[in-house]
C-alpha cells in the first residue's frame, strides 16, 4: 500500500509532456503522456490519469483519484494518502512514507526509488500508488 501510495504522489504536478519514469537502478519502468496515459515500459497501456483527477486501469476501471487539495482516495473514495505542496508523501494517518523533490523519488528513510523528472509531483504519486 505505501508503494501505492508512493507511486501516485510521484504521478500528479502541472504541466506535462511525455515523460519516463525511471527505478533507482535508471531503468525505464514507464511513462506519462501529457494526456495523462500511463504505459509501462514495454510501451503497453497500464492506465490513465485523467483531468478531473481520476485514475483509470488499462481496462477502463475506476482505481483511485487524486484530489486537488493534494489528497489520494482509492477506487471506493477512502482515504489512502496525501501529496503535500513540499513532496511529501504520506499515508492515510499523515505518517511520511516517502519524498519526490527534484524529479528524485525517495522512501521515509531518504533512499533513492526512482526518478521522476519533468513529471507532476501528483501524477508521479498517482503511478506509484495505483499503477506500479
Amino acid at each position: 500500500m505505501k508503494n501505492v501510495l508512493l507511486l501516485i504522489i510521484i504521478l500528479s504536478c502541472a504541466q506535462i509532456k511525455s515523460q519516463i519514469l525511471q527505478g533507482a537502478d535508471l531503468t525505464n519502468i514507464g511513462q506519462i503522456k501529457s494526456d495523462g496515459t500511463v504505459l509501462d515500459e514495454s510501451n503497453k497501456l497500464m492506465g490513465k490519469i485523467k483531468a478531473d483527477g481520476m485514475v483509470t486501469n488499462k481496462s477502463s476501471v475506476i482505481i483511485g483519484y487524486i484530489k486537488s487539495d493534494g489528497s489520494i482516495q482509492n477506487e471506493s473514495k477512502t482515504l489512502v494518502g496525501y501529496v503535500l505542496s513540499d513532496g511529501t508523501i504520506q499515508d492515510a494517518e499523515k505518517k511520511t512514507i516517502g519524498y519526490i523533490k527534484d524529479g528524485v523519488v525517495s522512501n521515509h528513510s531518504n533512499e533513492t526509488i526512482g526518478y521522476a523528472k519533468n513529471i507532476p509531483v501528483k501524477w508521479a504519486a498517482v503511478y506509484f500508488f495505483f499503477l506500479f
